[in-house]
């Protein structure tokens, strides 16, 4: 639509006027402008409306750009052991009525609801048990639910913890080439709003895990105070493995939020 304002140079280039015509505006009751000598018919349109009309499109497109950001987060900064643990949703995580892992899958849908109803909640989440029994799944379900419901909206962040570590050890061989610095590990973590951190204990065999891989855990925990884990490792092998004050952090505000899955059968055999 042309402008009254803004368009007429160009209006004038072209041999067109836009004068007052004697329809008022039943918004702003104001007179609408009448566009004579174009060849395509233009209404009489009201100066006032078209401004809105334009703000709230570009209102509308900012918030696009926006959820479109916070939606991409977990795609654009995750670390994925499998890309497909990106489709794990509480829909597709089958269990029989009645059953231990209809438990645990309703547990983690009350973890999800607290995480995505207030995103300024802090506490952090462990899933601990045997493998094969579900923890990655729910885990990822979780941030699904959160990513796609919370409002506001928040970002999720999934870390597979050996190609997090993977990540820091290619960056310090070789920082031209690769990006998961010091700086940037970190501005990536604070970012996010929800975290998985899933696998722990899997970056080593050696019954207690070196300083790198415990200093580099222990930050992401000081970094974010929403962080769920997920590990193969018994609470007593978490404890023989890593230092105190590194367990302080990750059963931080978890009362009512550590997920047993030890005495699940392991889903994979089902498939």
């Amino acid at each position: 639509m042309v402008n009254a304002e803004n368009d007429a140079p160009y209006s004038r280039m072209l041999g067109v006027k836009q004068i007052p015509s004697d329809e008022i505006c039943p918004i702003h009751h104001i007179n609408k402008i009448k566009v004579i000598g174009s060849r395509i018919k233009i209404e009489p349109y009201c100066p006032k409306c078209e401004s809105e009309a334009r703000e709230k499109e570009l209102d509308q497109l900012a918030d696009k750009v926006k959820k479109d950001s916070y939606l991409s987060y977990l795609k654009i900064y995750s670390l994925f052991d499998r890309k497909d643990t990106l489709n794990y949703t509480f829909d597709n995580f089958k269990v029989a009525k009645d059953s231990k892992e209809e438990l645990v899958k309703n547990m983690a849908r009350k973890i999800a609801g607290e995480y995505y109803k207030d995103k300024d909640k802090k506490f952090n989440s462990l899933f601990f048990g045997k493998s094969g029994t579900g923890k990655t799944h729910l885990a990822m379900a979780i941030l699904n639910a959160v990513n796609l419901n919370a409002q506001p909206m928040q970002r999720c962040l999934f870390f597979s913890v050996t190609k997090l570590l993977d990540a820091k050890r290619d960056y310090f061989n070789d920082p031209v080439n690769h990006l998961w610095s010091k700086d940037y590990t970190e501005r990536v973590i604070k970012d996010a709003d929800l975290v998985v951190l899933d696998d722990l204990g899997a970056e080593s065999a050696a019954s207690q895990a070196n300083n790198f891989i415990q200093d580099t855990i222990f930050s992401l925990y000081e970094l974010n105070q929403r962080v769920i884990t997920t590990t193969n490792l018994s609470m007593n092998e978490l404890k023989a493995k890593y230092h105190e004050r590194l367990i302080s952090r990750i059963l931080e505000g978890g009362k009512g939020h550590l997920i047993d899955f030890t005495n699940l059968a392991d889903k994979r055999m089902e498939k």
